[in-house]
């Protein structure tokens, strides 16, 4: 299951980084969004953010705008 999530996470990141437009995974539960916010951590392309509440939780993985500027400390 892990596996499978974390596979359905880079090919949704790879989606929003080409289509520059943020993509959602609908109703997941607390650990399964949990996998793929670390899926996805480390990727510099995207940024992942749950919005709403209760059973209608969402993950939306956005991507980051190209910028010079990579450091934001």
């Amino acid at each position: 299951r892990k596996n499978s999530l974390r596979r359905l996470a880079t090919r949704l990141a790879e989606q929003a980084r080409l289509a520059q437009k943020p993509m959602s995974i609908g109703q997941m539960n607390s650990q399964d969004r949990r996998v793929v916010h670390i899926a996805l951590k480390d990727n510099k392309n995207v940024r992942t953010q749950s919005i709403g509440d209760g059973y209608y939780r969402k993950l939306v993985i956005f991507p980051v705008k190209n910028s010079s500027k990579t450091d934001k400390s």
